[in-house]
């Protein structure tokens, strides 16, 4: 309830039963997140009734399996499931290793977790990338669907400069967007959206769009 809140996401997104869905409001402050596995769920998270500050959704940097080579980060570990964010705003992790070459694999505020992982969908948002993708996909994620609309997208991070919005890796995906602000010169494919397989011909082959990415 809104006079007993939860004190984090996490415990919110436990309560709601497997194969169910519920509407987490955020009060609005920082929420860091670390890494949550979201199971056969399908979860919005919004902003709290008659709250006049926009909540913050942040997941933050670890460093990664091969030590000071590479950073990993914290978020939601899909499996099947469905994560709306509505009305606030998303800030990706910077790294704790600055020196980085690469990305772990597991870095992304939503994650791989070896399964078919459902749909993410962003709406009205304020996007802002940090040294890390909002979502990196590896060919262990399966089949997605990434969608935003009516967001606005920015990069704040302190190393690297031009961090996509989502990294596909050659991952089979759909991705819908429409409505949504690129800064100046910004496109999608590659520069917010990478790691799209194209055919010698130019013709996008792992990604299913309603934009015409080529």
């Amino acid at each position: 309830s809104f006079s007993k809140p939860f004190k984090t996401i996490a415990k919110a997104i436990l309560v709601i039963p497997y194969g169910g869905g519920g509407y987490i409001r955020l009060f609005g402050h920082e929420h860091v997140i670390g890494s949550i596995n979201v199971s056969f769920k399908n979860i919005t998270i919004g902003v709290a009734p008659a709250e006049t500050d926009k909540p913050t959704l942040r997941n933050y940097c670890l460093v990664g399996t091969n030590g000071a080579m590479d950073n990993s980060t914290t978020g939601f570990l899909m499996d099947s499931a469905t994560i709306v964010l509505a009305g606030i705003r998303v800030r990706t992790a910077d790294y704790v290793v600055p020196g980085a070459t690469l990305n772990n694999v597991y870095v992304g505020l939503f994650r791989r977790n070896d399964r078919p992982m459902g749909m993410y969908h962003l709406t009205n948002c304020e996007v802002e990338l940090g040294d890390t993708p909002l979502a990196r996909h590896t060919i262990n994620s399966q089949i997605g669907v990434s969608s935003f609309y009516l967001n606005k997208i920015k990069r704040v991070g302190p190393v690297v400069l031009n961090t996509p919005l989502v990294e596909f890796a050659g991952t089979p995906m759909i991705f819908a967007a429409n409505g949504n602000t690129l800064p100046a010169g910004g496109k999608w494919l590659g520069d917010y959206v990478t790691g799209v397989i194209q055919d010698s011909n130019g013709a996008i082959r792992s990604v299913i769009s309603n934009l015409i990415l080529a």
